[in-house]
């Protein structure tokens, strides 16, 4: 996917790297398992697992770039004041692992850091419209609503396919 910025130059929008890699990821954790590990590990859980880190990865690195901004904009006392904030985050987070792993085995983990990242999102991209003034700001790091629909299309015909 090809964007025009303002200089009038062509490239690929940074937000759909992470959406792109997700979709397929999953589409073929089974077939990477099988490749690496042969029919004993793609015939596991393995597969589950893979399927899931694909967001969960999209999302750490949604996280990181949001919490490096917000650390790096922010004065000594706010700093102090959001590593308070991390107290119930991580209750928050234990409590959310301990559910989800009794109701969904492994994968439940790995939902449950999922999120933990997305109540860690929302605390930054709050910030991040308090610090520039409005939700402004997002519509340029957001793909539009076709653009998504296409890309989840394209996801879940090839999940169908190649499961």
């Amino acid at each position: 996917v090809v964007s025009t910025q303002s200089t009038g130059s062509s490239g690929i929008n940074a937000e759909y790297g992470g959406i792109i890699v997700t979709i397929y990821g999953m589409s073929y954790a089974r077939v990477a398992l099988l490749i690496y590990g042969g029919y004993r590990l793609a015939n596991s859980e393995g597969p589950m697992l893979l399927l899931w880190h694909c967001p969960y990865i999209a999302v750490c690195g949604i996280n990181g770039v949001s919490e490096c901004y917000y650390f790096a904009t922010m004065s000594q006392a706010e700093v102090e004041r959001y590593n308070w904030k991390l107290l119930p985050f991580s209750v928050c987070f234990l409590a959310l692992s301990v559910c989800l792993s009794y109701v969904f085995g492994s994968v439940g983990f790995i939902l449950a850091n999922i999120g933990n990242m997305l109540i860690r999102i929302t605390f930054s991209i709050r910030y991040i419209c308090q610090y520039f003034g409005g939700y402004d700001v997002l519509h340029r790091a957001i793909p539009s609503v076709p653009e998504l629909a296409l890309i989840l299309v394209c996801g879940l015909c090839f999940f169908h396919y190649v499961n």
